[in-house]
Formats: structure tokens, sequence, C-alpha cells
């Protein structure tokens, strides 16, 4: 996981509510600090024949879609750094008939996380 940091303010202790917080560290020897720090980060998590993803997915009344992503090993999602409200992005391939296959990509939102189940939405249904 990487974490990019968008900003950060300092203020000194005696300051807190009355003070400019201020971009950069400034302060005296000993003298209490709030730092603020707004970031973003970004998760991957990759399947193979050995560590499988299971996708059950069905099209509400409105067309978009619920599914449920599990992971085979039984593993944790908030382990892996995933939490509820993520946008995330979903990469497949599906193989068709034939030995035709289609790279597809869905984004989605994270509804809910029980230990090796997530929730999500998505305004597109995920398989084709």
């Amino acid at each position: 996981m990487s974490l990019k940091i968008l900003s950060k303010r300092y203020t000194p202790w005696n300051y807190l509510f009355t003070g400019v917080p201020k971009s950069f560290l400034i302060g005296n020897v000993c003298e209490p600090m709030r730092c603020e720090v707004d970031f973003s980060y970004a998760v991957e998590k990759q399947y193979t024949t050995d560590s499988k993803l299971i996708l059950d997915s069905t099209v509400n009344a409105s067309g978009g879609a619920q599914a449920t992503l599990t992971n085979a090993d039984a593993s944790a999602w908030n382990d892996s750094g995933f939490a509820v409200g993520d946008s995330i992005v979903i990469n497949f391939t599906e193989y068709f008939g034939g030995g035709s296959s289609a790279l597809i990509s869905r984004t989605a939102t994270v509804q809910n996380i029980i230990d090796d189940e997530m929730f999500i939405t998505s305004s597109i249904p995920l398989g084709t």
C-alpha cells in the first residue's frame, strides 16, 4: 500500500483554537504541536488460480449491480487495507466459448465488509 500526502497543517498547541495552521513545521523546543495530514492511498490485490476471488453478482431493479466479493483463502478484506466507502476498480478477463476473451474494468463502491466478504455496488453490472 502506498501513501500520497495531499496536505499537512501544523498548529502550535497554545494557538490550537486561535492560531492559523501552517503548511510547515515551526515551533520552539518542547512546544507541543498538532499536526493534521490529508493523504490518499491505494490497495492492490491480485488473484491467481491458487488464490481465487469468488464473485456473486446480481442486478437490482434500477439496473445497478450489487455484488459480493469473497476471498477463497478466507483472508479478511480489512487486513488488506480495504474499508467501507472506498471506491474500487475491478479489472478481470472474461473468457467466452471459442477461445475469445475480453478485458473488463468496473468501478464500484464498498458498501460493507464482513471478514472475507466485501459487498459492493456499481452502476454497471460486473459481468457482460
